[in-house]
């Protein structure tokens, strides 16, 4: 590939710099748009929250957020970090009650939900690093809006 690009651009055309810089833009492109952040909305548009999967993917996914924010606030706000981390504590416990009802021994279901939680945490983390370095701020659109879903879910299903 390398002795092709260097056979290719020998010459004075100016069109095969620029073919080259539109492949390149292209493939540049495609690898940003692989790293794209699905929001709850499109997962719950297009996934069942009947399946019970499905659901605890969304539990999952709110804890990591709660867990996310509670970090995120702790420093200036350690009340509001600890209602995070309270949401985040029954939404563990929602998680581990659907996967015991799967047949899924206690121990199990408790380290399954929280290594999950854990896992996306890791993931509102990362996507808050990169939306930080473009904007200048923690809290993504994505996030509002996952923000939102998850607050009607833990209404609705945390006592």
């Amino acid at each position: 590939m390398a002795l092709f690009v260097v056979e290719f651009l020998q010459g004075d055309n100016y069109m095969k710099y620029l073919i080259i810089l539109i492949i390149m833009f292209i493939f540049s492109n495609k690898i940003y748009a692989e790293d794209k952040f699905v929001t709850l909305e499109n997962y719950i548009a297009s996934n069942d929250l009947n399946d019970s999967a499905a659901f605890y993917y969304v539990i999952s996914r709110c804890g990591g957020l709660y867990t996310y924010y509670a970090a995120l606030t702790y420093s200036k706000s350690p009340e509001t970090s600890k209602n995070y981390n309270s949401f985040t504590a029954k939404l563990a416990i929602v998680g581990s009650t659907l996967r015991m009802k799967e047949g899924i021994d206690s121990e199990k279901a408790r380290n399954d939900i929280m290594s999950n939680i854990e896992n996306t945490t890791k993931l509102y983390f990362d996507h808050s690093e990169k939306h930080y370095t473009r904007t200048g701020s923690n809290i993504s659109d994505e996030m509002k809006s996952d923000s939102m879903y998850c607050k009607e879910i833990t209404e609705i299903f945390v006592k």
